[in-house]
């Protein structure tokens, strides 16, 4: 029965029950078409329901008859969620249930198993030939089935074999039509039996094929250029008749929504992908709904509801700080986003809410309301039942002002409905709920909730349809692309229940049970694809990953016809097309190369910066000069322009603020103990003395700065990797000749290239001679070859040795890394060090006045604004955050080791002295 026919019944007084909701939705609008197209200005609402809202409408319908005269109904019918909550419960509280980890989740089978069992006839003492799994189930079951016969409840599956023995006191319609149906249960038979034994007239054929005029065959390169080339042709369609209507058939649709909406959405309108175009107005229209979670609205809400424990996560906050949906937001904008900034860069995973308050002293709206938000739920019961729950949940909501000040659009405003509604639902489970629950229960079901709920904002029919198998039931197009037909996916492999025995699957003839089952339900689905429209292309990827993938066994090919499994009518094809049915497009093109093949290129190289003025502010000391020296635009970016990616959080401490503590610990630690003979004066106990106290000291001043990061237990830990290590390196500092620590973070600056650069020195020893050592503390590796070269990898210890003139006699580097311990650098030989990777002809005097070369040049080329893009090595361009800005990947500069040949990663040269100063042993 075809569409038209279908109004005719409409027409008629029949009454349609359709297969699933998008069906019933394109015969209202078909009706609403007919209606207008006869002159009707306004028309009554078509009886067309969707299967199981047609079984709701019936029970209600019994129970307001009991208002006029019919016995009374005695039995609540349990929504889903209601449902598997009870089986959640019976669950847990079973012997076999303790064992579980994730019960909810075996509640979910169980309900599914319980629906096959009824819809199926399937007695529930056949379960107790099986395994554990089915043995409890059988025991959950009739515990289930106790329950809701004490309680009075009625579930869905069982809900059609109620309404046969209830339809004496319903009104029933006079003809019955159903639409869309590929196969019947036993127990949806004996209901449909039971209407026609009261009179009913009962339609229940399946609709007939089109007549197909072409189907077309396409063998992809792999899945993503099958989507791509059947967006185009969709787009194609389109462009060449507006009217048409398109389908595309996606059967791991849940899996694939995002790149399907993309790819057809890149194809007709490819404006629609920018980041303010806006979601709602897609030229498509896909039947399965993204998660309700997924939504950024609701995504919000739910992570302030998680994220209101103290210590607070600080990406948590960041989120809910940039989100548009908190009150205040368009008010405090960018403060917020500072105040983000800001907490990142405090650099804890998690903060204390006095932190909280004292950064966020610029953000009073913001903290007004995260304190109100909290204040609702710090005052809540420590347990209350799941009524109460939702009201207290949205009442923080509120006091947090969601859904934000701004005007919400269409789906948005949709997504706050549906999430009021998961709250309705989550209120619903009062009754079935046996005792009060903790608000991370509430909680977590009401992200279950979200999570499970597909939600699709409503919107006006789009021109192309993107359906997954089951969702194509009874439509019909002008044109079908069909995808993913491939020997691996369709037939698609059997997935029985785990909680019904396999043979008992079988023997019923349950969905999914057995490779037989699945082949017929496959036939099925694929005869009615194949004449759901004039025009069919069906196609399949030619490999997943490195696996060859074959056309499905249900498409047979033969010269130049294609055989169906089970249809015969189909003409003769043209076969097989694997180029792109865009004339002059390469396959699988994405818009850029699409973009980038037909446009004209025009180069223009901007890598000069206006030079610095006189007065202009000089950051960075000299990390300015390491990073002119890495990559010439790395330095603009980051000390001209400012330039920086968020600092990236993590638990505990980073790497950065543990070697800050070894800084602070030995800047303590010199400033008490003084000179070599001090330290060779004290015994084992003083020693430790002076290490513990400047242990102590250093890690009180970070608790102080990172309550919620240093904890008693991790600073204990702490605590001991410190002394460790100081006592260790004491040992490298007893082997010295004699030397006072003259000078502990030291400011001072250097004059170079017209700039005054201001940095401060770790630490300068003055020696027995009068001499100096200017030495850097490092906790990283610290590689040979660090200052070789125009580009030197490290220029602070140069830098340093430079601001202290001629009376250097050793530059060194600190290496506090375990396993690493040493000294490395220059030294004269009368200071008693020899460093590691020593230089043996290596002068000082002469390797200053290289330094001086090198970095006069360096930041000549700073202040002269040579911000050329031109990293120094492929590491380079590894650990750096600025690629979005400077495009690297795009330069034909830049080179080979990024697995681009479009980069250069040729060494440079360097200067011989350079070579001498690191070289292993």
């Amino acid at each position: 029965m075809g569409l038209t026919a279908l109004l005719d019944e409409l027409a008629a007084g029949a009454t349609i029950v359709t297969v699933n909701d998008r069906l019933a939705r394109r015969l209202r609008q078909a009706w609403g078409d007919r209606c207008r197209a006869a002159g009707d200005g306004a028309w009554e609402t078509p009886p067309v329901q969707p299967f199981g809202g047609w079984l709701s409408s019936l029970y209600a319908a019994r129970r307001d008859a009991a208002f006029g005269g019919a016995p009374a109904v005695h039995v609540h019918l349990l929504t889903p969620v209601q449902a598997e909550a009870v089986w959640t419960r019976l669950i847990a509280q079973s012997r076999p249930g303790n064992d579980l980890l994730q019960p909810a989740a075996a509640a979910e089978a169980a309900a599914d198993a319980w629906r096959l069992c009824h819809a199926w006839r399937v007695p529930l003492d056949r379960l107790m030939v099986g395994n554990d799994d089915s043995v409890a189930f059988a025991g959950w079951a009739r515990a289930y089935d106790e329950s809701c016969a004490r309680e009075g409840w009625l579930d869905a599956a069982r809900l059609l074999d109620w309404l046969c023995n209830e339809l004496d006191h319903l009104a029933l319609p006079e003809r019955l039509v159903f639409a869309g149906f590929d196969e019947w249960t036993p127990q949806q038979t004996a209901l449909l039996d039971a209407f026609a034994a009261r009179g009913v007239a009962v339609v229940r054929g399946g609709l007939p094929p089109v007549p197909a005029q072409c189907v077309e065959v396409i063998e992809a390169a792999d899945a993503d250029a099958e989507l791509a080339t059947a967006a185009r042709w969709a787009a194609d369609q389109i462009r060449a008749d507006s009217n048409r209507r398109i389908g595309i058939v996606v059967p791991d649709l849940e899996a694939r929504r995002e790149a399907a909406v993309r790819a057809v959405t890149a194809a007709i309108d490819p404006g629609a992908l920018a980041a303010d175009a806006g979601g709602e107005a897609l030229p498509v229209n896909v039947s399965l709904g993204a998660p309700l979670a997924a939504r950024p609205l609701v995504r919000d809400a739910l992570l302030a509801l998680d994220a209101v424990h103290s210590p607070f996560d600080v990406s948590a906050l960041g989120m809910l700080l940039r989100s548009p949906f908190v009150g205040g937001a368009e008010r405090e904008r960018c403060g917020r986003a500072q105040l983000d900034v800001r907490l990142r860069d405090h650099g804890e995973a998690r903060i204390m809410p006095t932190t909280l308050r004292y950064f966020a002293a610029d953000c009073p709206l913001w903290l007004s309301y995260w304190e109100s938000f909290r204040k609702v739920l710090k005052e809540a019961p420590r347990t209350a039942g799941p009524r109460a729950w939702a009201e207290i949940l949205d009442a923080a909501l509120s006091a947090l002002g969601w859904p934000g000040e701004r005007p919400l659009d269409s789906g948005e405003y949709q997504a706050v409905a549906a999430f009021r509604e998961l709250l309705t639902e989550l209120a619903r489970l009062e009754p079935v709920v046996a005792a009060p629950i903790r608000r991370s229960e509430a909680l977590a079901q009401l992200k279950r909730l979200a999570a499970r709920r597909r939600f699709q904002p409503k919107s006006n029919e789009a021109p192309i349809q993107v359906l997954g198998l089951l969702e194509a039931a009874g439509l019909d197009f002008d044109r079908l692309w069909i995808t993913g037909m491939d020997d691996r996916r369709w037939p698609a492999r059997p997935e029985p229940n785990p909680f019904i025995p396999a043979a008992v699957q079988r023997e019923y003839g349950l969905p999914h049970a057995s490779a037989a089952r699945e082949l017929a339900f496959a036939e099925a689905i694929t005869r009615r694809l194949t004449g759901a429209a004039p025009e069919v292309v069906v196609s399949w990827p030619a490999r997943d990953g490195d696996v060859a993938l074959r056309p499905s066994p249900l498409l047979r090919v033969s010269g130049e016809r294609l055989e169906v499994s089970g249809r015969s009518d189909l003409p003769s094809n043209r076969l097989p097309l694997t180029a792109d049915l865009l004339p002059g497009a390469p396959v699988g093109a994405s818009w850029p190369e699409l973009i980038r093949s037909a446009g004209q290129i025009e180069t223009l190289i901007d890598d000069q910066a206006p030079p610095l003025t006189a007065d202009a502010p000089i950051r960075g000391g000299t990390g300015l000069l390491k990073d002119q020296a890495a990559c010439p635009f790395q330095a603009f970016a980051r000390r001209r322009l400012g330039a920086a990616m968020p600092v990236p959080l993590a638990p505990g401490l980073d790497a950065a603020v543990r070697g800050q503590l070894v800084h602070a610990v030995l800047e303590r630690f010199w400033g008490a103990v003084g000179d070599r003979a001090t330290l060779a004066a004290m015994d084992t106990a003083g020693i430790s003395a002076a290490i513990d106290s400047a242990v102590e000291a250093a890690l009180a001043r970070e608790a102080k700065r990172r309550p919620a990061t240093l904890s008693p237990r991790l600073q204990a830990l702490e605590q001991a990797r410190l002394r460790g290590l100081l006592a260790q390196w004491l040992e490298f500092e007893l082997a010295r000749t004699p030397f006072e620590v003259a000078a502990r973070e030291m400011d001072t600056e250097l004059t170079v290239g017209g700039m005054t650069l201001q940095f401060r020195i770790d630490r300068i020893d003055k020696l027995g001679d009068g001499r100096e050592a200017v030495i850097d503390y490092k906790t990283g590796h610290v590689g040979g070859g660090v200052w070789d070269g125009e580009r030197p990898d490290e220029p602070q210890l140069p830098a340093y040795a430079l601001a202290r003139g001629g009376n250097v006699a050793a530059v060194l580097f600190a290496s506090l890394r375990r396993g690493e311990l040493g000294w490395r650098g220059i030294a004269d030989d009368a200071t008693g060090i020899r460093p590691l990777n020593r230089a043996e002809d290596a002068n000082l005097a002469a390797l200053q006045r290289e330094w001086r070369v090198t970095l006069e040049q360096l930041a000549i080329d700073f202040r002269d604004g040579n911000a050329r893009v031109d990293p120094k090595t492929p590491q380079t361009c590894r650990y750096c955050d600025l690629g979005p800005l400077c495009r690297v990947s795009e330069q034909s500069t830049v080179g080979a080791a990024f697995g681009r040949d479009d980069i250069d990663s040729r060494p440079k040269a360097a200067p011989t002295i350079g070579k001498a100063m690191f070289n292993d042993e």
